[in-house]
């Protein structure tokens, strides 16, 4: 399987721990392309019927950022896993069930 897009596209090549970041997302861009993790997060926020001020109080940061999370595609780990126990969604689960249908097919 070749790679689709270039090395150099602004994307950083490592994250904090090492990890190649861009081999994600150049093995599987359709799987990342298909995942918004912040407007799944604002859906789930309403859904559960809270307010962004009550988002961004539990997160402890101010409302401007709790936007700015909804427009992200993707988010670091440490914080949708706060996300995660804030709003009490497993959000890691739709990564993971995107890669168990790409591995099966």
């Amino acid at each position: 399987m070749g790679l689709t897009y270039p090395v150099s596209q602004g994307l950083p090549n490592t994250s904090d721990s090492g990890i190649r970041l861009s081999t994600t997302l150049f093995l599987y861009p359709d799987m990342i392309k298909e995942i918004h993790i912040g407007q799944l997060i604002k859906e789930k926020l309403r859904k559960k019927e809270r307010t962004v001020t009550w988002f961004a109080r539990k997160l402890c940061c101010i409302r401007s950022n709790v936007y700015k999370i909804f427009k992200k595609q993707s988010i670091d780990s440490l914080l949708l896993l706060r996300i995660s126990i804030i709003l009490e969604e497993d959000f890691f689960s739709y990564y993971s069930d995107s890669l168990n249908k790409k591995n099966k097919s």
